[in-house]
């Protein structure tokens, strides 16, 4: 991996479907593609997002800075490094190539919108086709139990390790469960993994893209977490296997047994069944994932104990940010808050029923 492709992956959100895109888009690879072209291709990227707000310097902040000058009339030559007083290589662009760009840009940004906000439609679809309210609460219910319990398995077991399944058949029921519902980590789960570690290593700092990315828009944070129709590449596929040697068709065939699971229960039960008990809660759940971060960046970086009924150990989230990279050495130092309330979390009992400290 050349160098500015491995600054692309360190510092742009889904770099995975960034390749993806620039596959679709051009004739070239991703790995033929100059500096310069690398550059023009982020600028054209739909999910860019408009400013990371960041004062250091990298070819996605200069990505951003080609486009916002593009939607001003001003075009960059294709060149590798930007010169410091760039106002020297500026062309000015005729008033008919800037609707042009314009145009264009408000597309590209209409189609990642739709793409983010798809099962979001869905939903709303579903809900006004069965209008069925008994089963609505049966599924908001199934929701919030099934996130409050996967949270303490994704966040403490797959992303920082400190907690492991008792045995082989829990481990394999845990992340075959987890893969279904949170396969954003799963497509790429090193990097995934990186990338949270990351949000901790670099917490309050202009390096925590996390952050940033989480408090552009809840909507959009959580509805980038869930997507049933895809597989990792071929190379994360083979990671995956690796990993998973015991039963490794599991993994492999994963969208394949979720199709026929499903069309045997619409067979049986119904769609609509189906949608408030297995469509409705995977589509949702991702939300409640956003939500603690989502606090944090939008109304302070502090403790929302008052939020535990919702948050439950995510209530104290800046406590895990701060006794981050301490040694684990008993169960208070993964659920936080005071003990007696500790002890009143549906969480705290999961965990030690099926998990042990790593």
């Amino acid at each position: 991996m050349n160098k500015n492709i491995k600054e692309i992956q360190d510092n742009l959100q889904n770099f995975e479907q960034f390749t993806n895109w620039v596959t679709s888009e051009y004739t070239k690879t991703i790995d033929s593609l100059s500096r310069g072209e690398l550059r023009e291709a982020l600028s054209y990227y739909p999910w860019l997002l408009d400013s990371y707000d960041l004062p250091t310097t990298n070819i996605i902040n200069e990505a951003i800075l080609q486009k916002t000058l593009r939607l001003q009339g001003y075009d960059i030559p294709l060149m590798d490094v930007l010169p410091q007083d760039l106002t020297l290589y500026l062309n000015k662009l005729p008033w008919q190539k800037q609707v042009k760009n314009l145009v264009y840009d408000t597309i590209k940004n209409l189609r990642g919108i739709l793409f983010d906000h798809t099962y979001l439609l869905l939903i709303l679809i579903g809900l006004v086709y069965f209008h069925n309210w008994e089963l609505l609460l049966i599924s908001l219910m199934i929701t919030y139990v099934s996130w409050m319990f996967l949270e303490i398995a994704k966040h403490d077991y797959i992303e920082h390790r400190n907690i492991v399944p008792k045995n082989i058949w829990l481990k394999y029921i845990i992340d075959f469960i987890l893969y279904i519902t949170s396969y954003a980590i799963y497509k790429n789960k090193p990097e995934q993994i990186k990338s949270h570690l990351d949000h901790h290593k670099y917490w309050r700092t202009d390096k925590d893209l996390f952050s940033y990315f989480v408090g552009t828009a809840i909507v959009r944070a959580g509805s980038k977490l869930f997507n049933p129709l895809q597989k990792p590449s071929a190379e994360n596929m083979q990671k995956l296997l690796a990993e998973y040697k015991t039963f490794p068709w599991l993994f492999k065939y994963l969208r394949e047994i979720e199709i026929v699971f499903s069309l045997i229960f619409i067979t049986t039960a119904g769609i609509e069944l189906f949608f408030y008990i297995f469509m409705l809660p995977l589509i949702l759940k991702p939300f409640l994932e956003a939500q603690h971060d989502w606090y944090i960046i939008t109304f302070g970086e502090r403790n929302y104990w008052f939020l535990y009924p919702i948050s439950w150990n995510q209530s104290w989230h800046v406590d895990h940010h701060i006794k981050f990279g301490a040694k684990i050495t008993s169960w208070d130092d993964i659920f936080y808050g005071p003990k007696w309330l500790r002890y009143t979390n549906p969480q705290y009992y999961f965990a030690r029923l099926f998990f042990k400290l790593n």
